[in-house]
């Protein structure tokens, strides 16, 4: 058992700590939630979290982490096939993401859309959209989730349009 986890599970009055590769922490009662995001309510500055801010660092460590991927991550060779036809694709996709961790390409897409967009994200976003994207693309398809990266796309577009309209043409 891993330490993180060890020390989670102390906090078993307060959060539901399901077994690794089953969901993720969640608190009991939403309003400690409400609590510790609420400067006005909770005012130990030790405690008080600001979520845009949390959210802004795991999405920034998400698209850290999707901009390492690599062609051919899962060593296929014939791009002539389909997905299906690569008898152990799952076990090669298992072998890079393993099953008890959330791919940044699961987690990332809810952090952006939460986090306030600062201009390490925007460059960091950018920066995937010039090198990665062919290969997150790649990844989206390995794991059946080309549909997921059409509404992460729309979402990131949306982002970017609200916050910096003069940077959006159509």
């Amino acid at each position: 058992m891993t330490l993180f986890r060890s020390t989670l599970l102390h906090l078993h009055s307060i959060a539901i700590v399901p077994e690794p590769g089953c969901g993720s922490v969640r608190l009991i009662h939403p309003s400690f939630h409400d609590f510790l995001v609420d400067g006005n309510r909770c005012d130990d500055a030790n405690f008080v979290v600001n979520a845009q801010v949390q959210h802004a660092l795991l999405a920034e460590r998400c698209l850290r982490v999707l901009d390492t991927l690599v062609p051919n991550i899962c060593k296929i060779g014939d791009h002539s096939l389909d997905n299906q036809e690569v008898g152990d694709l799952s076990s090669r996709i298992t072998a890079i993401f393993r099953p008890t961790c959330s791919t940044p390409v699961d987690i990332g897409r809810p952090h952006l859309a939460k986090s306030h967009m600062n201009n390490e994200i925007l460059a960091l976003a950018t920066r995937l959209l010039l090198a990665s994207f062919l290969n997150w693309l790649e990844v989206m398809s390995l794991l059946g989730e080309l549909g997921s990266a059409i509404t992460a796309l729309q979402s990131a577009h949306a982002v970017v349009k609200v916050r910096y309209p003069n940077s959006c043409t159509r």
